[in-house]
């Protein structure tokens, strides 16, 4: 099976590292500036929440850097592995998807409305849709002492899910099995992730009004606020998708979720504040873009939209004080 990593950061990395040990040929594409470190190798550490950990380096099979050069070879996947924003950002996909021949496209960005934006490029038997579960940084956070390399965790009991027409998903699903990384197939993966990204985004966008320190966010107003959040996101993605949220939605309570931040920081092997500074002010623009994108979609079918408006407008009036303020000096 042969295998193209589009996106080859911290997600792309892990993907590609266990689709070859899987038996894959597995390449990726880069920008020009980074194919000298592809071609150099990825350095790699697994982090076992039960087990010891694991260093490795992921060495692709070729090192792509053009839609020319991509169709010079015959690919059975090509994986899109970027941030929903990046996905639509200029014309990169619709240059890159006539010189992939009959590949079939997984696509694991979080955007409730990816899937659909996709298929007015391609058919449907060709698109997989993909829900990620792993968590995957560029290491060394601040603070950490660890050589430069990507650092993940595949959580025990959350499988990364795959979806699509015709079993399409099922090969997906089969070499990422093979290559240890859990993995399964579900009738609808953008349906399940959409309700799951309802949640987690909600509580990550207002956990940057508390500057992402985790208790003073748990023992404070803010994470009530959030629940009202994801109340309203939820019922957006139940309407965009046409389902049912699942029944454990209810249970996550803003008791429920203090217990939960509480203990996480206990449990993780790594240090989860520093982590989601550092990961999700990254990719800040996704966060705002997602809640701007679902609350035009809610607002236009008369959705109550209300608490995410309000959390996007204190995200945006922060971020342009924060633009204002005088740079710090040492």
């Amino acid at each position: 099976m042969r295998a193209l990593i589009v996106g080859a950061g911290a997600v792309g990395q892990v993907y590609a590292a266990h689709l070859q040990r899987g038996g894959a040929q597995v390449s990726v594409f880069v920008k020009p500036k980074y194919a000298a470190e592809a071609r150099r190798g990825f350095p790699m550490h697994r982090y076992r929440l039960l087990g010891p950990d694991e260093d490795f380096t992921f060495h692709p099979e070729h090192v792509i850097t053009t839609p020319q050069e991509a169709g010079r070879h015959t690919w059975d996947q090509v994986w899109f592995c970027t941030s929903a924003t990046a996905l639509r950002a200029g014309t990169w996909v619709d240059d890159l998807l006539p010189h992939l021949g009959e590949a079939v496209i997984v696509n694991t960005t979080p955007g409730m409305q990816d899937r659909a934006w996709l298929l007015e490029r391609l058919p449907e038997r060709r698109l997989v849709s993909g829900l990620i579960t792993m968590i995957a940084y560029q290491a060394p956070l601040p603070g950490e002492d660890r050589a430069p390399c990507v650092a993940y965790l595949l959580p025990p009991g959350a499988p990364n899910v795959y979806s699509g027409p015709g079993g399409i998903a099922a090969p997906v699903v089969q070499a990422l099995l093979r290559g240890g990384c859990p993995a399964r197939e579900v009738e609808s993966a953008p349906r399940q992730g959409g309700f799951g990204s309802a949640v987690m985004m909600s509580h990550i966008a207002a956990l940057q009004l508390d500057d992402w320190e985790l208790e003073r966010y748990r023992t404070g107003p803010t994470l009530a606020r959030a629940h009202a959040v994801s109340q309203e996101y939820v019922q957006i993605a139940a309407a965009y998708n046409q389902a049912t949220p699942p029944g454990a939605l209810g249970l996550l309570s803003p008791a429920l979720m203090r217990l939960a931040l509480g203990l996480a920081p206990h449990v993780m092997p790594f240090d989860l504040e520093v982590y989601i500074r550092y990961h999700f002010t990254k990719v800040g623009d996704q966060t705002r873009a997602m809640l701007a994108m679902n609350i035009q979609w809610g607002r236009e079918r008369g959705l109550p939209t209300q608490a995410m408006q309000a959390l996007l407008d204190d995200l945006l009036a922060r971020d342009a004080a924060r633009a204002q303020a005088p740079a710090e000096h040492p």
